[in-house]
């Protein structure tokens, strides 16, 4: 740990992606389920894929490449109505991951906050073993970067990638 800051091995950025939000569905009718099959058999890849589940609703955040992006709303009509209100499409999202966390999870806690006082929207978080990701609006990411990097002692050479 150098001057108090928490020491990761770097810091990572996706190249832009579309975002898909799914909010507020009866969880009855298993979104996350109907989301995944019908993207596997149109052959769309999710390249990041949230979800969670409160009081009988569920929520899914995915992202998927531009290019997928007509295919991706064709497949969501067969699961809800093309007019519902409950699908939202974020034009350009781009993923910041820290890697790794060290299972501390104080740590989301600091950086989301640092995103939060940067003006940064947060649109999904996921956590593996290996590494915190944040979605975030891709016109955002640069300063997301480096309100991070002001938390962060980043051993990677130059800057995050």
């Amino acid at each position: 740990m150098t001057s108090g800051k928490i020491t990761v091995k770097r810091l990572k950025s996706s190249e832009p992606m579309v975002g898909i939000s799914i909010g507020g569905i009866p969880d009855h009718l298993r979104v996350r389920e109907a989301l995944c099959r019908v993207f596997s058999e149109n052959r769309i890849n999710l390249t990041f894929l949230s979800a969670r589940r409160s009081a009988g609703r569920e929520a899914v955040f995915g992202c998927v490449v531009a290019p997928d992006l007509t295919a991706a709303r064709q497949a969501l009509g067969v699961i809800l109505p093309p007019a519902d209100g409950r699908v939202r499409i974020i034009p350009s999202v781009s993923l910041l991951s820290v890697f790794p966390h060290q299972s501390d999870l104080r740590l989301v806690g600091h950086l989301l906050q640092a995103l939060w006082d940067g003006r940064t929207r947060v649109h999904a978080l996921a956590s593996s073993i290996a590494a915190l990701t944040f979605v975030v609006d891709t016109d955002r990411i640069e300063t997301a970067a480096e309100r991070l990097e002001n938390l962060l002692d980043v051993q990677s050479d130059g800057h995050w990638i």
